[in-house]
């Protein structure tokens, strides 16, 4: 396991509380302040690390940064490089920015891609990548979510006061533009002598700019929570509000409806399940969506069915046995 230093912290306290030892640290302080420079520091991070370990492959997850550098130094140094959530895309390469980008990149580099869902396959196929490349596997967050959700939380959907619980991330630097139309719509629920606005703190620039507006107002605002914290915060929601790819996935296993805080979605299985509902970044169609969610019985149970459409809990099984077979016939 190698550790890139990107979101250090957060990074480091799941890592702990998941039991995942770190194995190689990349490197020491990691600051830089562009994603050109991001790219080019983890670059040199992860081909020292691979350099001094001599790994056989490489496995990457996603589609950040980290994982970018990552593939592209298994393929610089011919090495089979392993794409865990391989064929996530929007129709528009800007969006998100710089996610979709990296990950069609990615794709040009992997040698196993590992779809979490048919749709996911679908695209790979689409590009060219060979059907015998792709595995479709689920994604493993809804592996964590089986193993880390307690029991008792999954039930829960209300707050101690008895007012309903709206949790609220943002963190993609597509929505920094966008961040005060956000935050109006947020301020404006808040209002609601019946909603508990519940806002998850994020250190990039799109939350620091949002929270800023925030002071004096009925949010609560926590900062970024152990894992078990977050899902069972998750469970006791009536509804979230986000523009993360992970909520969405992990928010359909708890019953919990999405308002989609982006103008696509990478995760259209989630709006396909009935599960979420994309709205962009306008305060009126944020405020719309959310009112229906917790005024009309009718709709919060549309939208909250525990049909997940990502996976039946088993991926990692799945993608460490065709790391196996890819071992055992090369």
């Amino acid at each position: 396991m190698c550790f890139s230093g990107q979101h250090d912290a957060l990074a480091r306290d799941i890592a702990r509380e998941v039991g995942v030892a770190i194995d190689v640290e990349a490197g020491d302080e990691y600051r830089p302040s562009t994603l050109s420079e991001s790219l080019a520091d983890l670059l040199v991070r992860i081909e020292g690390a691979a350099r001094r370990t001599e790994p056989r492959g490489i496995i990457v997850q996603g589609d950040t940064t980290t994982a970018l550098a990552g593939a592209l130094v298994g393929f610089y140094r011919a090495l089979p490089v392993f794409h865990v959530e391989a064929g996530l895309r929007t129709t528009d390469p800007l969006r998100p920015f710089p996610e979709e980008m990296n990950r069609r990149l990615l794709s040009r580099v992997a040698t196993v891609h590992f779809a979490p869902t048919e749709t996911a396959r679908d695209h790979l196929l689409a590009e060219g990548v060979p059907a015998s490349s792709i595995e479709v596997t689920g994604n493993t967050i809804v592996d964590a979510l089986a193993r880390f959700l307690p029991e008792q939380a999954a039930h829960a959907n209300a707050a101690k006061s008895g007012r309903s619980v709206v949790v609220v991330t943002l963190h993609r630097r597509e929505n920094l533009a966008a961040a005060d139309g956000v935050t109006r719509a947020v301020m404006s629920l808040a209002e609601r002598d019946d909603v508990e606005v519940i806002w998850i703190r994020h250190p990039n620039p799109t939350n620091v700019a949002a929270l800023a507006r925030l002071d004096g107002s009925r949010i609560v605002v926590l900062d970024p929570q152990p894992y078990r914290a977050f899902l069972s915060l998750l469970a006791r929601a009536r509804v979230v509000m986000t523009d993360s790819g992970g909520i969405q996935e992990e928010a359909p296993a708890l019953g919990v409806p999405v308002v989609v805080l982006r103008n696509e979605t990478d995760r259209p299985e989630a709006v396909r399940s009935g599960n979420a509902v994309v709205v962009g970044a306008d305060p009126d169609a944020i405020v719309r969506a959310c009112t229906e969610l917790l005024d009309d019985p009718g709709a919060h149970r549309a939208r909250s069915r525990r049909d997940n459409p990502f996976g039946d809990g088993h991926a990692a099984e799945r993608i460490v046995a065709r790391i196996e077979r890819h071992f055992v016939s090369n």
